[in-house]
């Protein structure tokens, strides 16, 4: 029976990709790297899902301070929490009194900054304080800031190891992706009907934009981690050229 591990990137549409994987033989590996254990099957599958790194990084910020300032004082356990940005969390925060669970440093550091702009400018500052505290946050375990592709390929070398068996679902090309995806899972069936994006929880932190600063900050930060493996995925051709050049090319917008 082919197994199948989903290496499950934070922000990447992966919770959508979940509802549509056999989970009876799928193992899933989110927030951590420990994955891929023991495969002797040539036939096993691994799927990993991407994003543009930039677009990433400003999902992975506003999603850690939309949990830690979101207001559950007049929600319970039992309140519907499925459209919000982190169920889960949500209601862990509830039950702990509408405090956050995150460490305390974690929680300082983002509301210190508040935007991803200002993280992400703050890399290069001229104050050394601000310039620490950025390094701090865009380095910290917890969450998803720091864990993008590079953090779960090991800077791509995962790849270069499993290239074979790998299967990229891209938020970019997600229907198509998915598709074909389903047909790997699912030995050749096709999907019975029209495949979605299903993002249904939205952030409340409206603040998007980057700066050319910043994204010339985050490339640097970012270019021996995400923009490596992702060289690696079009090197061994798992993704198209014309992909990674919008990667690289939003960069310079």
């Amino acid at each position: 029976m082919k197994q199948i591990y989903f290496i499950h990137v934070g922000k990447c549409a992966g919770s959508s990709i979940w509802s549509h994987v056999p989970r009876d033989r799928t193992t899933g590996c989110h927030t951590y790297r420990d994955h891929v254990k023991n495969q002797a099957n040539d036939k096993d599958l691994i799927i990993i899902c991407i994003r543009d790194p930039l677009k990433r990084f400003v999902s992975a910020f506003n999603y850690a301070y939309d949990i830690i300032n979101y207001d559950v004082s007049t929600l319970n356990i039992n309140s519907n929490l499925k459209h919000t940005i982190a169920p889960d969390l949500l209601k862990k925060k509830i039950e702990n009194g509408g405090k956050n669970t995150f460490d305390q440093d974690y929680i300082d550091l983002v509301d210190f900054f508040k935007t991803p702009n200002f993280l992400a400018e703050s890399l290069t500052s001229s104050d050394e304080t601000i310039k620490k505290k950025a390094e701090k946050l865009i380095k910290h375990k917890q969450e998803h800031i720091y864990k993008g592709l590079g953090f779960y390929t090991y800077k791509g070398k995962f790849i270069d190891k499993y290239h074979k068996k790998i299967q990229i679902v891209s938020v970019d090309n997600f229907d198509h992706d998915m598709k074909k995806l389903y047909k790997k899972m699912y030995d050749d069936k096709e999907y019975p009907g029209q495949l979605k994006c299903s993002w249904t929880r939205k952030n409340n932190n409206p603040n998007i934009n980057l700066s050319k600063l910043a994204k010339n900050n985050l490339y640097e930060f970012y270019k021996d981690t995400d923009y490596s493996a992702l060289k690696k995925l079009l090197d061994y051709k798992l993704i198209t050229k014309d992909l990674y050049d919008k990667y690289l090319s939003n960069i310079q917008k």
